[in-house]
């Protein structure tokens, strides 16, 4: 963690992330599941490789699913190393108790 933190500072980022490392040794892939909050007051629940790419198609009314419940705001996401966990955490958080944790632990 030494050597991450004298790289960001040398960068002069604020807020860097360690970055992770898959088991061949590379950084990993990151997937991410994010919840937006919709006009009607709905939560959408999301994963992708691209957060910022997949949140922008979102508001911009490119995605079937919530064009008509714009705008969408990001409340929260979770970054996992694999699409396949990242599918997983999905499905659950479309679920009962899943949409209960979600919604006591990631936002209020």
């Amino acid at each position: 963690m030494a050597g991450h933190n004298v790289d960001c500072q040398a960068k002069r980022r604020v807020g860097c992330r360690p970055k992770l490392h898959g088991s061949e040794g590379g950084p990993a892939a990151e997937w991410y599941v994010y919840f937006l909050k919709l006009a009607n007051g709905d939560v959408y629940v999301g994963s992708t490789n691209d957060l910022k790419r997949r949140v922008g198609s979102h508001q911009q009314g490119r995605v079937l699913s919530t064009q008509s419940l714009l705008p969408a705001a990001l409340k929260s996401y979770i970054a996992v190393e694999t699409e396949s966990f990242a599918r997983e955490l999905k499905r659950y958080f479309k679920t009962g108790s899943g949409k209960a944790v979600a919604k006591k632990r990631f936002w209020r």
